[in-house]
């Protein structure tokens, strides 16, 4: 379906609407897990406590200014990203491929999923700013959503952080994010007694890294019940880009119809701010 067909769907109007009684009320959402890397409990009692406890430790040398960059808070995150996005638009407005390229790189390295995704950047040569200015053409175009991808496209978690710094209301989707939006999308349809998941709240989910060595964790962000089956990523760039063209249309949907602390930031911060919530939420769904 395409974006208007979207933001019109029945249930996506229920589940916005649904989710909006949740946002910031305290004990609307209650979720906790341990965080491994950081050795500690984290939990949040609704939407925007979540956003409150976001945290993304990142270090790194910037290609782009040669210093060392670092940060854990998500003024940290907004702060790196928006300046990684201001010299990929510069790069892209001047055809400078070196630039788009330091631009990936450093994207990459904040996310930590630069392994296999800078061999396809640097493949790509000279021809890079041109492939990423075709894209920002595809993913601003207005089609239904399972029409977005083709097999030039890239996508994957690394390639979806990349795409959010030049292509407008395009957020990172990946398996966290996936595996937050499903939780919450099984939780609407057991409180509205559905009798199935409804095709465009269906929401792919990926394991995390660790999963592949330790196999208790790999149902960790399975948002799935015995009744309500949610689809998972591997490594599927159509369903992978279909969820994010539908992930950009609702987190948007949701700043548009909702009102919440979420309102109080900076309009062009608001669906960041959004998605960072539901990535501390994706760590983990199942109960630990």
């Amino acid at each position: 379906m395409r974006r208007s067909e979207f933001t019109n769907d029945y249930h996506v109007k229920g589940f916005i609407q649904w989710l909006a009684q949740r946002m910031d009320t305290p004990g609307a959402i209650c979720h906790s897990y341990y965080l491994k890397k950081r050795r500690e409990f984290w939990e949040c009692d609704s939407i925007y406590s979540a956003f409150e406890r976001y945290s993304w430790d990142f270090s790194f040398i910037s290609l782009i200014t040669n210093k060392n960059i670092s940060g854990n808070s998500f003024h940290d995150t907004q702060t790196i990203t928006n300046m990684i996005s201001h010299y990929m638009k510069e790069g892209l407005k001047n055809n400078d491929s070196t630039t788009c390229k330091n631009c990936c790189l450093d994207i990459l390295k904040w996310g930590g999923v630069k392994r296999h995704n800078d061999v396809k950047i640097s493949d790509l040569g000279d021809s890079l700013s041109n492939y990423l200015t075709n894209v920002n053409a595809v993913l601003s175009s207005d089609r239904s959503s399972d029409e977005y991808y083709s097999p030039g496209i890239f996508i994957n978690s690394g390639f979806t952080k990349i795409y959010s710094l030049f292509v407008e209301d395009f957020i990172m989707y990946d398996g966290r994010v996936g595996a937050a939006l499903g939780l919450l999308v099984r939780m609407y349809c057991e409180d509205s007694n559905l009798a199935y998941i409804p095709d465009s709240l269906k929401f792919a989910w990926g394991r995390g890294k660790e999963s592949q060595y330790a196999r208790s964790d790999y149902n960790r962000r399975n948002p799935s019940s015995d009744k309500f089956l949610f689809p998972e990523l591997l490594n599927n760039p159509p369903r992978h880009l279909e969820c994010n063209i539908r992930a950009n249309w609702l987190l948007k949907e949701i700043t548009l119809r909702t009102t919440s602390k979420f309102s109080n930031l900076r309009p062009e911060d608001q669906t960041t701010a959004l998605q960072s919530a539901f990535f501390m939420i994706g760590y983990c769904v199942r109960p630990q």
